[in-house]
């Protein structure tokens, strides 16, 4: 996905006036920032995707690398504590799988009902 296109995706939830959707659109941007931070500053990644998927009941976000990968039972850190608190506070789960030397794949899954588009991302 290109930059514009998250910059879109931003603009398209912050204009939604359903439930919590400030609170939620800020923590997602806060959370895929940092997503894509870490991987920028710790996965020596050739490679990195982002797929955004809309269902009837929720958003599905995977953002997968094919970097250094890690262990996330094995990783202390601000950020990935970060990623998921954000993530709880809007009802959002986190799932990570990651293999060392072979990277790492984040799943976040979020209700429709909080962060309800307003029109169609091309």
């Amino acid at each position: 996905m290109a930059c514009t296109k998250m910059k879109d995706l931003r603009q398209t939830v912050s204009r939604s006036n359903t439930g919590n959707t400030s609170l939620s659109s800020f923590n997602l941007h806060l959370i895929l920032k940092e997503l894509v931070s870490n991987i920028i500053r710790h996965a020596s990644a050739e490679q990195v995707r982002v797929q955004v998927e809309f269902l009837p009941t929720q958003w599905n976000i995977l953002i997968e690398d094919n970097g250094l990968g890690f262990q996330r039972h094995a990783v202390q850190g601000n950020g990935l504590h970060n990623i998921e608190t954000r993530a709880a506070e809007i009802g959002a789960r986190v799932l990570w799988q990651g293999e060392l030397q072979r990277g790492t794949r984040c799943h976040v899954s979020l209700p429709f009902h909080l962060l309800r588009p307003t029109s169609p991302l091309v």
